[in-house]
């Protein structure tokens, strides 16, 4: 299904693709960044071993607090997704 959605992705982004860039997506695991836990819990659950998760908020720290470091905006910056966490609409 991950080598579908890969191969699907490339082809509608309309760059040259080839047999080993997919093949290279498909062992590669996508960085993803989560604001809290419980996010990071779900989302290995979810795309293991295809995902590599990291988190913003540790344990022990406040989300309400909370400044991200340089390596963390880093992260940020790399990863393909980023998901946030918040109650505001």
């Amino acid at each position: 299904m991950v080598k579908v959605l890969w191969l699907a992705s490339l082809i509608l982004v309309g760059g040259r693709t080839t047999v080993a860039t997919v093949a290279h997506h498909a062992t590669v695991p996508v960085p993803i960044v989560v604001s809290i836990l419980p996010q990071k819990y779900f989302v290995e659950r979810v795309g293991a071993p295809h995902v590599d998760v990291s988190v913003m908020v540790g344990p022990g720290q406040s989300p309400a607090t909370y400044e991200p470091t340089p390596k963390q905006t880093t992260h940020v910056a790399h990863a393909q997704v980023y998901s946030l966490s918040s109650r505001r609409c």
